[in-house]
């Protein structure tokens, strides 16, 4: 019997009307980085794909706070902004 599991996931797309060969061979350099790394701290790759012709990256959605709602958030109280980290 095969089962299927839901994972949700941020893709990671490459821009085509700026993508330069050094960037489609960043993403797969931090794809394989990520798939070698086991770490809480560290956000799951899923895959390497294409999304309308246009390289990939699938990462595991973590379920974090947009940086523009904590940006957003930290300035409208004093100005600065901290970043939690662990």
């Amino acid at each position: 019997m095969t089962r299927s599991v839901l994972v949700a996931l941020l893709p990671k797309i490459l821009r085509s009307e700026s993508c330069r060969p050094r960037d489609l061979a960043r993403l797969k350099d931090e794809y394989k980085l990520g798939r070698t790394l086991a770490s809480p701290a560290v956000v799951t790759q899923l895959d390497l794909a294409t999304f309308n012709g246009r390289p990939a990256l699938e990462i595991e959605d973590f379920g974090g706070i947009p940086i523009e709602q904590l940006v957003g958030a930290q300035s409208r109280n004093d100005g600065a902004c901290s970043v939690p980290c662990r």
